[in-house]
């Protein structure tokens, strides 16, 4: 072992061993010389420091380049100084790579600028055009408005003659009602005075009764006579003045379960005790209707009640009393059987509906489609016939306000008719009906045809299903919708009108009494 020592110690350098003493000294050499190189050009790199800061030595050497005043460390000046120019770096590149892209939107623009001016231009010469043109026209156009005005000026003087016509025709009615009223009134005055002077003669008779005694029946029989013509036509003139609707809002309608609800709160499809179903709501105007009491019942005097004898008026009922007030507002209803039974002071009392004619009565629908003809004219039939008269709620009517719906219609609404000419509506209907029904539907509901032509219009599909319906009654009697883009004349839901149910009254006693 050692003489191998021995002998590796005599052995020559190798390579590597002679070399390294030469690297050291070079890299000494260049980091001298670069020392020296710096310091030489630091002043000059320093005060032209924007431009030499991204330059590649000069960013190796930038921590040596650190100013004494700059606060920051050499290496955060340094680093500060790598960022700054790797960034300018960064936005050369990305300043080169959008070139392209920069010159073609540029182009666009330069296009885009040239299209617009050419526009421009086009606009310009349209709107020299129309102004040469509208010059050309304007004297047409003065001369028509000075025609319109004039037509304008005769259009409203014609219309300010029919109106003063108008006004001298309505004039001339009330004129001619007030001579009929004051004729009447003198009638009414002869015949108290009449009265009175029979009165005094069969007063001077019973005083002198002795001397007088052979004319008694000159005068007892006159004055029999005159009182039962009077009398009667009195009576007549009660009957009509009855009014034709029903029940007061308070009303107590008995139900199928004993309990009772009051006739406004009533809804479509409830049950009555007598195994009604309710068909039909009626609100209507109760302001002309006069009112009588029947055991807690108040109740217009038409009204049908059912007595020991049949069916009778409540004007006739004797334990029915006058009263001296109105209400704004009265209901009826429609239901399955005709009947409505109502909660009285002693009881329960029997009512008829408003239709009092029962469905199934094929021979009295028969007879009250004859007493319509009677009023209105000839009533043609429907091909599908119903008993309920009601129509599609969207249907719509002309009104002064303007068109609108039936479902909007309310007591108190005017209804156009004509020019100048409208009709009140006194109530609202609200119903069902089984079937289908497309927009515009109709059930039972008598149109106008010719002056003295009527057909009843039943429009509707019958099924199972409930549809739901709305009608009117007004004042005339009558109402306009629209219909398949026309105005269409209708009788409204009473038929007959309010003046002409007074008149139906002796047919349907005699049916309800032919039915017992």
């Amino acid at each position: 072992m050692q003489e191998l020592r021995e002998t590796n110690l005599n052995l020559p350098p190798t390579r590597a061993a002679v070399l390294w003493p030469i690297v050291l000294i070079t890299l000494g050499f260049l980091s001298f010389t670069t020392y020296k190189y710096v310091n030489m050009e630091r002043a000059t790199i320093m005060a032209n420091w924007p431009e030499h800061r991204c330059n590649p030595l000069i960013m190796a050497i930038a921590y040596f380049m650190k100013p004494e005043i700059d606060p920051q460390s050499p290496g955060e000046f340094a680093a500060n100084n790598f960022k700054f120019c790797t960034k300018g770096l960064v936005q050369e590149v990305m300043r080169i790579a959008m070139m392209p892209v920069t010159f073609v939107t540029n182009q666009q623009a330069v296009a885009t600028n040239t299209i617009t001016k050419a526009l421009n231009r086009v606009k310009e010469m349209i709107k020299k055009m129309m102004d040469e043109f509208m010059s050309f026209l304007e004297p047409f156009f003065k001369k028509f408005n000075d025609i319109t005005f004039q037509v304008g000026i005769v259009f409203q003087k014609l219309k300010s003659a029919f109106q003063k016509a108008n006004a001298t025709l309505i004039s001339t009615v009330f004129i001619g009602l007030s001579f009929i009223s004051t004729m009447q009134n003198m009638m009414n005055l002869t015949i108290k005075i009449i009265f009175i002077i029979l009165d005094i003669m069969i007063a001077i008779i019973v005083i002198l009764f002795f001397i007088l005694w052979p004319l008694i029946p000159f005068v007892i029989i006159p004055v029999i006579d005159a009182i039962s013509s009077m009398g009667g036509s009195r009576g007549g003139g009660a009957e009509e003045r009855r009014g034709p609707f029903c029940f007061v809002p308070e009303t107590e309608v008995v139900l199928d379960t004993g309990e009772t609800r009051r006739i406004d709160a009533i809804k479509l499809g409830d049950r009555l005790q007598n195994g009604a179903t309710v068909e039909g709501i009626l609100t209507l105007d109760g302001t002309d209707t006069p009112l009588f009491v029947l055991e807690g019942i108040q109740v217009s005097g038409s009204h049908l009640v059912k007595g020991n004898k049949g069916w009778h008026s409540v004007a006739e009922d004797p334990r029915a009393t006058p009263l001296i007030y109105r209400v704004p507002v009265l209901y009826c209803l429609n239901t399955s059987n005709q009947t409505i039974p109502l909660r009285s002071e002693k009881g329960v009392l029997l009512f008829r509906d408003w239709e009092e004619i029962d469905d199934n009565d094929t021979v009295g629908q028969e007879g009250w489609n004859r007493l319509v003809s009677k009023q209105l004219g000839t009533v043609l039939p429907s091909a599908s016939p119903d008993t309920f008269c009601l129509m599609d709620p969207a249907m719509q009517v002309p009104t002064v306000q303007g068109m609108k719906p039936l479902q909007e219609l309310r007591i108190g609404d005017e209804i156009e008719l004509s020019y100048n000419r409208s009709t009140r509506v006194l109530g609202i209907v609200e119903g069902h009906v089984f079937g289908r029904g497309h927009p515009g539907w109709m059930s039972s509901c008598i149109q106008k045809i010719t002056t003295a032509t009527y057909a009843r219009r039943t429009t509707f599909v019958h099924s199972t299903e409930l549809l739901h319906g709305r009608h009117i009654i007004t004042d005339s009697g009558r109402l306009l919708v629209s219909l398949q883009g026309k105005m269409v004349e209708l009788r409204d839901f009473t038929e007959v009108g309010i003046d002409g149910l007074a008149a139906t009254y002796p047919f349907v006693k005699s049916r309800l009494a032919q039915m017992k």
